[in-house]
């Protein structure tokens, strides 16, 4: 009778306790789990004389990319407000895992987009996404020229300004009259620099100006520190970033300086390519 008892009360202990194991392990399968890819870059391109722009995504693969499931990488842009809140889906792609870039067509100038790139499983599992920064098309030319004075016959004209609607840029004669169109001028004055309209019309806009680098790279390039200077100095090959009065970013590269001679006065003639970014406060001015 007392072995009864004995193996009763085991019994009663046993089973609350494999209930609790059976409970403790039952976790169900482990979540799939994808990585993103890494790295995800952006350059713009704008066809001169205010054709189309794109924009080239690219990306490192994600180290699940050799998973016998994985499918490729969900490439999505949205247009976004002026907040950077997405307010619509512009493009939505799906590429090979073997390809990192894509390339967005036709981003019009004075919207904002946005893109993020993830990985995606063939069973639609995705990985978390990463984003680019916020762009917009951008303007393109090549037929800026500006002196460091005002010749006589109104050939070389010092003074400068765009017309961010259009991305034209359009020389001026360095005049109060003139002073609401301009958003530079040049001068010599112990090197040949650009000046802020302010620095010498009464009332000129405030221009800031900064230095991205030399050459293609330089105009190329994406991450750009904010211009803080009243005034550079100008050179061949330098890119320059500038900020207008209004806010838009424009960049400017040196391809030529030459000195004529017109009517008995020797000037010298900056030539540079410019790159307009009509939506006020927005950085991306990559070509």
């Amino acid at each position: 009778m007392t072995n009864l008892r004995f193996i009763r009360t085991w019994i009663v202990i046993l089973i609350p306790a494999l209930f609790l194991i059976g409970c403790g392990s039952s976790t169900g399968p482990a979540p799939v789990v994808v990585a993103p890819p890494t790295n995800v870059q952006l350059s713009l391109d704008a066809i001169q004389q205010g054709g189309i722009s794109t924009a080239t995504v690219t990306w490192t693969a994600s180290t699940s990319e050799n998973d016998a499931n994985f499918s490729g990488y969900g490439v999505t842009t949205y247009q976004v407000d002026a907040n950077n809140k997405i307010v619509s889906l512009f493009a939505d792609q799906l590429v090979p895992k073997s390809t990192h870039a894509w390339i967005v067509n036709d981003i019009q100038r004075g919207v904002k987009y946005m893109t993020y790139v993830r990985s995606v499983l063939t069973d639609g599992t995705l990985s978390d996404s990463v984003a680019t920064k916020v762009y917009g098309g951008v303007y393109f030319n090549n037929d800026g020229q500006i002196g460091d004075q005002d010749s006589q016959d109104g050939s070389i004209l010092s003074a400068y300004g765009w017309n961010v609607n259009s991305g034209n840029g359009t020389a001026y004669a360095l005049s109060e009259s003139n002073a609401p169109s301009i958003d530079l001028y040049c001068r010599y004055k112990s090197g040949l620099y650009f000046y802020s309209p302010d620095q010498y019309l009464a009332d000129g806009k405030a221009t800031l100006f900064g230095l991205v680098g030399t050459g293609s790279d330089a105009f190329y390039q994406t991450n750009l520190s904010e211009p803080q200077y009243s005034s550079i100095e100008v050179s061949l090959d330098n890119v320059y970033l500038i900020k207008t009065k209004q806010g838009n970013y424009i960049k400017v590269w040196v391809t030529n300086i030459q000195t004529i001679t017109n009517a008995n006065i020797s000037i010298e003639v900056v030539s540079f390519e410019y790159k307009v970014q009509p939506i006020a406060n927005l950085i991306m001015v990559k070509k």
